[in-house]
């Protein structure tokens, strides 16, 4: 099993900063999906991702389909949408 480091900081009450390191594997996914589904439509979401060292096929899926509703995704340099 890995593991996965989820942080949510409120950079203002309209903005939630989501801090991702790890595996994103798809078992890690449904805590990514459950944490950013609080927030949708609520409030802007920034997630830095930075620290992610693999993105699965359903993790690459399920940040496209979010993106128009995301402020922001950042990525490490060696990770692609």
């Amino acid at each position: 099993m890995a593991t996965i480091y989820l942080q949510e900081s409120f950079p203002d009450p309209g903005t939630v900063r989501i801090q991702v390191e790890g595996v994103l594997d798809t078992e890690a996914l449904q805590v990514l999906e459950e944490v950013c589904g609080r927030h949708l439509g609520h409030r802007r979401i920034r997630l830095e991702m930075g620290g992610v060292t693999h993105l699965s096929r359903e993790a690459r899926q399920f940040l496209k389909r979010i993106l128009p509703q995301v402020q922001d995704i950042s990525l490490s340099s060696h990770h692609r949408l």
